[in-house]
């Protein structure tokens, strides 16, 4: 890594509430596969580099970008085999963007899609959904989350 490309992990990232004026990239999986995605982006002058969790179907990770933000490389990967990851989708922003995507397929086939957001969708920058609501039953703060909203009416 270059000494001027500064790391910054993404904390939590389905709980973060989105400062209007900057922006964010939101992804969700509804592939048969591991994924991640990972952005680059200068601000005041510097190059900084954010990474999200790898999630498996029906998970979402949203990294956001501080207002001022430039020249933002989104990669999106997918896992393949054990370790082997393959590059599905790139694309520079010159700006924040405020996008969505979905992930679909299988691995060999998979697809990254843009997607409408909106804070009701589940794909909202607000989902504040806690990556549990079928293991802990906490599906208060799970309204807006992926599963819940796909296997609700399956119970």
């Amino acid at each position: 890594m270059s000494p001027n490309i500064k790391p910054v992990k993404s904390t939590d990232s389905n709980k973060i509430q989105v400062n209007p004026d900057a922006g964010f990239i939101r992804v969700t999986n509804y592939g048969l596969f591991l994924s991640y995605f990972s952005v680059f982006y200068r601000y005041n002058g510097r190059d900084y580099y954010k990474e999200s969790p790898i999630f498996s179907m029906f998970f979402s990770e949203t990294i956001t970008f501080p207002k001022g933000a430039t020249d933002i490389d989104f990669t999106v990967y997918v896992q393949v085999y054990f370790q082997l990851w393959n590059t599905i989708y790139f694309k520079i922003f010159k700006t924040p963007p405020t996008k969505c995507y979905k992930l679909m397929g299988i691995s060999l086939y998979s697809t990254c899609t843009e997607v409408p957001c909106n804070g009701s969708d589940i794909n909202g920058p607000n989902c504040n959904c806690c990556n549990c609501c079928n293991c802990c039953k906490c599906y208060k703060c799970c309204d807006n989350c992926d599963y819940y909203k796909l296997y609700s009416n399956h119970k």
